[in-house]
């Protein structure tokens, strides 16, 4: 009896995660932000299956940014999720309670996101 609960829970786990593997954001431990070239410290990085980047800092000054394909990029509404490990949007695109309208993304790859706000360049480096 056992056994199957444990087989039930895991299937539903991975339907879950299959479901929504586009608004499922998993931490990125090797992930880094650099802004003007220069490194910025105590930023988590988290990333979907697309490659859309959340950005998050608690310590002051904190913020947190999600920038996604379609030039979305601004402050999330609701970050709901277990803090530095995963986090869920509410949406396939976030609902956004500020967008950022003059950051503009160069590039999103597998291996990094360029945006320029202004003067200021951001790369996110992944994995």
């Amino acid at each position: 009896m056992l056994k199957k609960i444990l087989l039930l829970v895991v299937l539903v786990f991975v339907l879950f995660v299959s479901f929504n593997r586009d608004r499922l954001f998993l931490r990125d431990p090797l992930g880094s932000l650099t802004r003007n070239g220069v490194k910025v410290e105590g930023v988590q990085v988290y990333i979907n299956a697309k490659n859309d980047v959340l950005l998050e800092k608690d310590s002051a000054p904190g913020f947190v940014t999600v920038i996604q394909h379609g030039n979305h990029v601004g402050t999330p509404k609701t970050v709901p999720g277990l803090h530095w490990m995963v986090y869920l949007a509410d949406a396939d695109v976030w609902t956004l309670v500020q967008e950022d309208a003059n950051a503009v993304v160069e590039s999103m790859t597998g291996k990094s996101v360029v945006m320029r706000d202004g003067k200021t360049e951001t790369v996110v480096s992944l994995r």
